[in-house]
């Protein structure tokens, strides 16, 4: 036997198998599921205001203000104005809305992949 090597157990059997993980990794899960819940329940709120908006627009009624999709799109929303822009044809004529919505998307894409980067990988 080697200096230093550890014995195999006297019964042939392997001994169990250690695994060194990251201190942080299930604080890091815990995170990433936060933020991917956090997007989601932004993205579908987004969605139905973009479904009300549209609606009060053909309806001739008070409408969303801007300043209000692009802050739900930056905090987290990018995926629902997206998806509200293709499913309901809204504000998709508009350079602002459509740079919004894919900066947002490449953010909060970034941010989602780190996160799963760090906490699984």
């Amino acid at each position: 036997m080697a200096t230093g090597a550890i014995p195999a157990p006297a019964d042939g059997a392997q001994g169990p198998r250690t695994v060194l993980k990251k201190e942080g990794e299930p604080m890091m899960r815990y995170l990433f599921a936060a933020a991917a819940a956090w997007s989601a329940l932004i993205g579908l709120y987004t969605l139905l205001l973009c479904l009300a908006d549209k609606r009060a627009a053909i309806q001739g009624r008070f409408r969303v203000p801007e300043r209000r999709f692009f802050s739900l799109c930056f905090a987290g929303g990018a995926f629902g104005l997206a998806a509200g822009m293709l499913a309901f044809r809204h504000k998709t004529l508009h350079a602002r809305f459509v740079l919004a919505a894919a900066g947002g998307m490449l953010l909060w894409g970034a941010i989602l992949f780190l996160l799963a980067a760090a906490a699984f990988f």
